[in-house]
C-alpha cells in the first residue's frame, strides 16, 4: 500500500489520493486523538493502559465512529474485520 501511496502505482490519479488520502488522514489523527488522551489519562487520572489496550481503544473508537455514520471508515473496518482484529464483535456494512 505504501507503494501506491508514494509512487501513485496502477491507481495514479485525483479520486484515488482523494479517497484513500482523506481514509488515511482520518485513522492518522484519531489515533493521535487517542494517544493524547491515553496521555492524559496517565498524566492526571494516573491510569495507564498497555500498548494492546490503548490499540484496543484506538480500534473500538474508529468502530464507534463508523457505527455513527463516518462511513468514510469502511475500508478500514473492512480491513480490521479480514485481521481479525474484532474479536467477537458484529457489525453491519451498508
Amino acid at each position: 500500500m505504501i507503494k501506491v501511496w508514494s509512487f501513485g502505482g496502477p491507481l495514479q490519479g485525483r479520486t484515488f489520493k482523494n479517497k484513500i488520502g482523506s481514509v488515511f488522514d482520518t485513522v492518522v489523527v484519531l489515533t493521535c486523538w487517542m494517544i493524547r488522551k491515553e496521555r492524559n489519562n496517565r498524566i492526571f487520572d494516573r491510569q495507564a493502559k498497555t500498548s494492546a489496550g490503548t490499540l484496543a481503544w484506538v480500534i473500538e473508537e474508529i468502530l464507534a465512529w463508523y457505527q455513527a455514520g463516518f462511513k468514510r471508515l469502511e475500508p478500514v473496518v473492512l480491513a480490521l474485520g479480514v485481521l481479525g482484529a474484532l474479536p467477537g464483535r458484529t457489525f453491519a456494512v451498508m
